[in-house]
C-alpha cells in the first residue's frame, strides 16, 4: 500500500516574482477600489448631514442621469439614504468576497 503525500510544486524564481508581482497588481487596484467606495459612502453622509437640518420645502437639485433635477429635501432624502444603505452594502459585499479571495490565494 502506497502513501501519496500532497506536496506543492516547485515554482522556478521567475514564477514566484510573476505571482508576487500579480498579487501586488490585485492589492493595487483593490485598494483603488476601497477609496473610491468609501469617499461614495462619505459624499453621502455629507449630503445627508447637509440636507437634515434644512426646511422641508427648501429646494435642492440632485443630478440623475446627467440631467439636473430640481426637487426638495423632502423628496431627496428618503432616496438618498435609501442609496446610502445600498451602497453600504455593496461595500459590505465586496469586503467579503476580497476577503474571501485572499483566504482562497494563501
Amino acid at each position: 500500500m502506497s502513501t501519496s503525500t500532497a506536496t506543492a510544486p516547485k515554482l522556478s524564481e521567475q514564477e514566484i516574482v510573476n505571482k508576487f508581482n500579480a498579487y501586488k497588481t490585485d492589492l493595487q487596484t483593490i485598494a483603488s477600489k476601497i477609496s473610491e467606495m468609501e469617499a461614495e459612502t462619505e459624499e453621502h453622509k455629507l449630503v445627508i448631514d447637509t440636507v437634515t437640518p434644512l426646511n422641508k420645502d427648501r429646494k435642492c437639485y440632485r443630478m440623475i442621469g446627467g440631467v439636473l433635477a430640481e426637487k426638495t429635501v423632502e423628496d431627496v432624502l428618503p432616496t438618498l439614504k435609501t442609496n446610502l444603505e445600498g451602497v453600504s452594502l455593496r461595500n459590505q459585499f465586496i469586503f467579503s468576497h476580497i476577503n474571501a479571495y485572499f483566504r482562497f490565494k494563501a
